[in-house]
């Protein structure tokens, strides 16, 4: 879905310009925001399971990349500067 300006310009603003996500600008497929499988204590506990293996590889390989269809190939701090964006956004979403 990339392209070289979503690649190159949109990935280091995007990554390493302090310009928040506008709210509501960015709708994502319903392939990723499923309904919930489980209660919601259920679920939290499962997502800070995997913010921890997350962060364990973080610590151990900074440097080993992944593939975003929007950015291109990303480094681990690439992905966690992103992260913190987006968790930024939904936390001022929802009051946090």
């Amino acid at each position: 879905r990339g392209n070289v300006l979503t690649k190159t310009i949109g990935k280091w603003g995007a990554i390493y310009l302090p310009i928040p996500i506008p709210p509501g600008r960015i709708k994502m497929p319903d392939v990723f925001t499923p309904e919930p499988d489980q209660e919601f204590e259920t679920e939290r506990e499962a997502l800070i399971k995997r913010l921890d293996e997350y962060l364990e590889v973080l610590e151990k390989e900074p440097d080993r990349t992944g593939l975003s269809i929007y950015f291109g190939k990303m480094t681990m701090t690439e992905w966690s500067r992103l992260h913190g964006a987006h968790w930024h956004h939904h936390l001022k979403q929802f009051g946090g």
